[in-house]
């Protein structure tokens, strides 16, 4: 510390926030969000369904839903506002195969803080709709199921169906930095798909199994920019340092995603009944074809980005049994 009990920056590079080290509180709080009715953050959640017998022992149900979000709080720090900010700026991206267009694209509507207020901050924390234009966030999730329903002769029976979901999300209107890109993203209709059915066989033996075709992972690429590459175009170092980095997405958010994972589940059973007692025998076959599908992939952008960081667990063949009496 110094003299004055204040910390010595000099020691630390530049800081994000100035108030550190000090009584001075990083964070007040709006009353309206800390007391009274109806200020809480919420969802609405609305499910239309339809059933129908489209054969005897078959039916089919449809499913729609929705769900939105309200009272969302954000931090508006109240010593920083757009004009603190220098831009906007351009910067040529890298070359790669892998990214939209080969990369080596350039990418506009950066900005950069001002030294002058690196490190000021009030956060004064409200409702997101009392910042901007009074829009708020806006998060929203819908989407469509279709399921069947078969009871097959010999105690037979199948069920499946899809599920499509969209999730869609704005929050362009209450920051203060006026960089937005990508502020506003959507996934698009994202398919999942599942059947499971089960079949009995002679001398109490029954197989079932089940299929899972699950939607891949979404895909994207963080880029730190080096410092050297934004001083030419921005005039001047970054506020952070010119040794720093800055953090540029080269995907747009909802728009690349990994391959669809299939996974296959199989389970044997054999019952055997002794007066009134029951005793079953199971054999499991958990990703019977040994699917070894990306889960996750390292999303910085740099030698190791798109390598997997996770797959899905392999085979496994685990034995159970049931006594009942």
């Amino acid at each position: 510390f110094n003299a004055d009990g204040s910390v010595q920056t000099n020691e630390l590079g530049p800081t994000t926030n100035l108030n550190f080290g000090s009584a001075v509180p990083g964070t007040t709080f709006d009353p309206e969000v800390l007391r009274g009715w109806f200020k809480r953050g919420y969802n609405w959640e609305t499910n239309l369904s339809v059933q129908h017998e489209l054969l005897p022992r078959v039916g089919v149900t449809a499913l729609y839903y929705r769900r939105t979000t309200g009272n969302q709080r954000a931090n508006d720090n109240l010593r920083i506002d757009a004009s603190r900010y220098d831009g906007p700026f351009c910067v040529t991206g890298p070359s790669d195969a892998r990214l939209p267009g080969g990369g080596a694209q350039q990418i506009c509507g950066l900005f950069d803080l001002n030294p002058s207020a690196r490190g000021l901050v009030q956060n004064y924390n409200t409702f997101a709709a009392n910042l901007g234009t009074g829009e708020g966030r806006k998060q929203l999730v819908q989407g469509y199921e279709i399921n069947i329903n078969a009871r097959l002769p010999r105690g037979a029976f199948l069920s499946g169906g899809f599920n499509f979901q969209d999730v869609y999300d704005n929050s362009c209107d209450f920051v203060d930095n006026p960089e937005v890109r990508f502020c506003e993203t959507n996934t698009s209709y994202r398919p999942d798909w599942k059947l499971n059915g089960s079949y009995n066989l002679p001398l109490d033996v029954q197989i079932s199994g089940t299929y899972q075709g699950l939607a891949g992972p979404q895909l994207t690429a963080g880029w730190n920019a080096p410092g050297a590459l934004i001083t030419p175009a921005l005039g001047r170092p970054l506020s952070a340092g010119a040794n720093t980095t800055k953090p540029i997405a080269l995907i747009e958010p909802g728009t690349e995603f990994l391959p669809m994972r299939h996974l296959f589940d199989l389970r044997f059973s054999k019952l055997f009944n002794v007066q009134r007692y029951r005793f079953q025998v199971m054999a499991d076959l958990y990703n019977a074809f040994n699917n070894n599908s990306i889960t996750g992939v390292n999303t910085t952008f740099g030698a190791a980005w798109q390598n997997p960081t996770s797959i899905v667990s392999p085979r496994q063949f685990p034995l159970s049994a049931q006594f009942r009496f």
